[in-house]
């Protein structure tokens, strides 16, 4: 879950260790059924870098390091809020970088509410209250980029893997739909009013660094 947040989102969010199951914060698919000894591989260079990444985030005084079968679990236990400060910083450091270079456009990458995937909700009475809140305050975040004068480019690196997840669980089709459309709303919500040419979508077609042939197909995704 060490993805989740690439933005500069001020929620109250709480960092809990929690146990691992098997050898992986990943989750479960399909693929990783198939081709246990390269995940295997994978998975501990993947587990470094998300400790490493969550250990830099999680600014409580934790005095317990995660043991080797436990992670950081983030945790949203209040109204999701936003803090501009971070971003602000952002694009005060990402202008002196471009101070001489004219005809290039450069872009900011932010998350979709979808791939804020590993974040727990404590706080909301329903699944689609959490994400909507999630995407208003992803909303400031996209517009404070766009005004600014660089192109927004959302990355949603989850709405196609939780597909093979899904099936693994034993949902559906079905079910995958439902999910996914309550976030591709709460996006386009979040990117409302936002001029659409200033704009770009990323999405990640199970472009990880491993074998994987359960990628959704087209027709699964289109409703």
């Amino acid at each position: 879950m060490g993805k989740i947040l690439a933005t500069h989102t001020g929620s109250l969010l709480e960092a809990r260790v929690m146990n691992v199951e098997g050898a992986s914060m990943m989750p479960p698919s399909r693929d990783r059924q198939q081709f246990p000894g390269a995940y295997a591989v994978l998975d501990a260079l993947d587990e470094a870098a998300v400790r490493e990444s969550n250990r830099a985030a999680d600014t409580s005084e934790r005095e317990d390091e995660p043991a080797a079968n436990q992670g950081i679990e983030w945790v949203c236990t209040a109204p999701i809020t936003y803090d501009r400060t971070a971003l602000d910083r952002d694009i005060a450091n990402l202008r002196d970088v471009l101070d001489g270079h004219v005809d290039v456009q450069w872009f900011m990458p932010v998350v979709a509410p979808a791939s804020a995937y590993w974040l727990r909700n404590e706080h909301y009475d329903s699944e689609e209250a959490f994400v909507y809140g999630l995407a208003d305050a992803l909303r400031e975040e996209y517009r404070a980029i766009v005004e600014s004068g660089f192109f927004l480019q959302v990355d949603d690196a989850v709405l196609m893997h939780e597909w093979d997840s899904m099936l693994f669980l034993g949902q559906t089709d079905d079910d995958y739909r439902r999910w996914a459309q309550l976030r591709v709303d709460a996006l386009n919500h979040a990117l409302e009013g936002l001029p659409p040419e200033r704009i770009r979508y990323h999405v990640c077609w199970g472009s990880w660094h491993g074998p994987h042939v359960y990628d959704p197909r087209w027709k699964t995704r289109s409703t």
